[in-house]
């Protein structure tokens, strides 16, 4: 199955000990193709919208080193590449937004899309805070539902780039009877249902629509509410830097799905294992700076998968 990530394509300026900014490529929907390559998709691509600058063109080139089609990427005169800084603490990050191109994807953009027949679409919830991505993003689903692909969304809330909270969860919960798999963290879960329990949580997801619920745990693991229900403990490792991990798990578990065919009669078993091997990855990701940098590869997950320790 081929794979297509829809959304934001940004650089990540990640601020180090001397003072100083690290560049790297960086949008959630641009991670989860770097990782999902990485971790052996056969074919993956990249929608997006940058600037015509020289962050544009840093940008088209790290996706494109990793093996991810920009055919996709649309490059616009008339608008600046988005850009994040990013402030970390003992790991973990906050985000500052200059957000531009990554928001001006148009349906006419999307109507010029060529989507895979019976792949996987995947986007995330800041393709919906504003227009007009966000009608281009109803498009988008529209049309990959059309051309038969699963339906993949992360929610990867980000409270400051939206208005207000009840439009973000307005918007997220009017998408998530389109989806198939939806990836939520704990915070986002009890956001989205008031929920503190993960099966309950995972249920009023399910009753609003998403059929497949991924729960990134970060340190605490993950699990997986469908057909069939699953968990893995996460792996031991020293965190440098979080940003992208998430990603880096859900792209990994999304090229095993790929790789197998889709979810159809998904088995325990699998679905446990699946969840292992992308756990490996996050722990993985979490040991250098900067997402896209610090991404294993496909042999390094499962070196990890099979010999690491779990919590």
């Amino acid at each position: 199955m081929q794979i297509l990530c829809f959304g934001e394509l940004l650089c990540d300026m990640t601020g180090m000990p001397n003072r100083t900014f690290q560049m790297n490529a960086g949008g959630a929907p641009a991670n989860c193709a770097v990782a999902a390559k990485k971790a052996g998709a056969n074919s993956v691509s990249l929608c997006a919208k940058v600037g015509r600058d020289l962050f544009g063109e840093y940008l088209l080139g790290e996706v494109e080193k990793e093996g991810v089609s920009t055919q996709s990427v649309l490059v616009d005169e008339n608008v600046h590449t988005t850009l994040a800084f990013v402030r970390l603490t003992e790991g973990e990050r906050q985000f500052s937004f200059y957000r531009l191109a990554d928001a001006e994807i148009t349906e006419d953009d999307v109507a010029r899309l060529s989507f895979p027949r019976g792949g996987i679409f995947h986007f995330g919830s800041l393709s919906l805070t504003q227009e007009p991505i966000f009608s281009a993003t109803k498009k988008a689903i529209s049309q990959a539902k059309a051309a038969g692909n699963l339906i993949s969304f992360d929610v990867n809330y980000r409270d400051s780039l939206w208005s207000c909270a009840a439009l973000a969860k307005e918007r997220i919960c009017q998408i998530l009877p389109l989806c198939d798999i939806v990836k939520i963290s704990e915070e986002e879960g009890e956001f989205l249902t008031g929920k503190s329990d993960y099966l309950a949580m995972a249920q009023a997801m399910q009753a609003m629509g998403a059929k497949t619920v991924v729960l990134s745990l970060g340190s605490m693991g993950s699990r997986l509410y469908g057909s069939v229900v699953a968990e893995a403990n996460a792996f031991s490792a020293t965190a440098v830097d979080t940003t992208g991990a998430g990603d880096c798990f859900y792209g990994t578990l999304l090229a095993q799905i790929a790789a197998r065919g889709g979810m159809d009669d998904l088995t325990e078993e699998e679905a446990q294992t699946m969840l292992r091997v992308a756990n490996a990855a996050g722990a993985l990701a979490v040991e250098g700076y900067g997402a896209i940098p610090s991404y294993p590869n496909k042999e390094q997950i499962y070196l990890k998968a099979g010999a690491g320790t779990q919590k």
